[in-house]
């Protein structure tokens, strides 16, 4: 028997959620099954009824539906309370779309490598349901070139989280299908590697029996990638506003650059730095780091408005817009590694 418990967060399931607990408790190879019901609807309190009556598996309710990364953390923490010699749990999702097999698979995985995240990767390939293929293959790229992390698969439910990592999940402060978007980022900012294994690609009838929203739940999903867009757009409207109104008061735009920059600088500093990287780092060692860049960028956006503007005779908010906006992205990866986070090993 492996040192391995499994977790299973459960709305609303089907008989398929029984058929994997069974399945699972015949091998006789884990340590504990937990499932969680997320507020399921009452019609569905038959399944749940047949579950608690099964000797090792632990049966969690939630009174209202809170999500699935309220599901998953109210399992992990029930875990991380009862079990404490464990080396991971396996998370596995209730709709019958992970074989035993690669249940089994990533397990061992996880029991060979305790230390990092594994990841069950599914191929991504014209069978998949559209908004499954798309809208992973959109949110890799974003990983990609945002965050730097290089993954097959985002979404994929069929993950081993390593025992240590447990308490990291439980500050998550997401509650729905975004929770697991941003373990990846937690994974990445604490060192945590990746550990990725192939897996089966499963889908019952076009994936119909999903609850995730591609609206809703999207939404929530790019609010964490984008965060630091949000940030810079609410740090901009200020730098913009000061830069405007100096403009028109002084005539010159390097000291109205400076003074924009220098305005927004506190701001946008808090809200990199706490909402967007989470940085461990002191304030002592990234705030220098975090006004040099401030200014060498201050004087590069100066300079190439400037020559915009007298060369090309651009106006000066529109040579503005264009100077900064693929500074943004230069000065994004310039944060993440030389300010804020400490550079690691995948």
């Amino acid at each position: 028997m492996m040192d391995i418990a499994i977790l299973i967060p459960a709305y609303n399931p089907d008989e398929k959620l029984l058929e994997i607990i069974q399945q699972l408790l015949s091998l006789n190879s884990f340590k504990r099954i937990v499932v969680v019901n997320d507020g399921s609807q009452p019609e569905y309190e038959r399944i749940f009824a047949k579950l608690a009556d099964l000797s090792g598996v632990d049966l969690l309710t939630h009174a209202q539906n809170q999500g699935k990364g309220a599901a998953l953390k109210t399992g992990l923490r029930h875990l991380f309370t009862h079990f404490q010699s464990n080396v991971g749990v396996v998370t596995v999702d209730a709709d019958g779309q992970h074989a035993i097999e690669d249940i089994l698979h990533v397990a061992a995985q996880t029991n060979q490598h305790p230390q990092a995240l594994t990841l069950g990767e599914r191929q991504f390939d014209h069978q998949v349901p559209w908004k499954s293929r798309y809208g992973n293959q959109i949110t890799l790229g974003v990983l990609r070139l945002f965050f730097g992390i290089n993954l097959q698969d985002s979404q994929t439910g069929l993950r081993g989280i390593p025992w240590p990592l447990i308490p990291m999940c439980l500050d998550i402060p997401y509650d729905r299908y975004e929770f697991e978007l941003e373990l990846l980022l937690v994974c990445k900012r604490g060192g945590i590697p990746f550990h990725q294994v192939n897996i089966q690609t499963i889908y019952f009838d076009q994936n119909r029996a999903t609850h995730f929203n591609p609206i809703k739940d999207s939404s929530r999903i790019y609010f964490v990638l984008f965060r630091y867009t949000i940030t810079s757009l609410v740090t901009a409207l200020t730098d913009y506003l000061v830069f405007f109104f100096a403009y028109l008061l002084l005539q010159q735009i390097l000291v109205s650059t400076l003074l924009a920059r220098s305005v927004a600088l506190i701001v946008n500093y808090l809200l990199v730095r706490n909402a967007v990287f989470h940085s461990k780092k002191k304030a002592s060692t990234t705030f220098p780091r975090y006004v040099l860049l401030v200014f060498v960028f201050g004087l590069i956006s100066a300079g190439t408005i400037t020559l915009l503007h007298s060369v090309a005779r651009l106006p000066v908010i529109l040579a503005k817009a264009l100077v900064e906006t693929p500074l943004f992205l230069i000065i994004f990866q310039l944060q993440k590694g030389f300010v804020f986070l400490e550079r690691v090993k995948e």
